[in-house]
């Protein structure tokens, strides 16, 4: 289930993806290697906030500890498919810019922060 809260969260990834596809582009030579490194950096924290998202809120009105433990769990599956989805695009993207990728998993990953703090 996508909460009000979690859709808020996945479009500033989208954004803040876009984004770093942009820069990616300009900053990177070729820009397709570029654009394509963000774009994955961007699915990498992407893919496995949906999967957390779908873990976590799965089931809403139960007690506290299974609520908990849902969340542990969402949390550990988010943590080895991101793992993961490293490996698989370290092994498969050869030419993958790693600035790009980073730069664009980092920011990303911001948006949890930018989602809390904005209104």
């Amino acid at each position: 289930m996508i909460t009000r809260e979690v859709a808020k969260v996945l479009r500033w990834q989208v954004r803040l993806t876009a984004v770093s596809m942009l820069l990616g582009s300009i900053l990177v030579s070729p820009p397709l290697i570029g654009l394509l490194s963000a774009l994955a950096g961007g699915m990498l924290a992407i893919l496995p906030g949906l999967l957390y998202a779908k873990l976590a809120y799965s089931r809403r009105r139960v007690a506290p500890q299974v609520l908990l433990k849902a969340h542990f769990r969402a949390e550990a599956a988010k943590l080895l498919l991101t793992i993961a989805l490293f490996v698989v695009v370290l092994l498969v993207f050869k030419s993958v810019s790693a600035p790009a990728l980073l730069g664009a998993f980092v920011l990303a990953q911001a948006a949890y922060w930018i989602s809390l703090l904005s209104k």
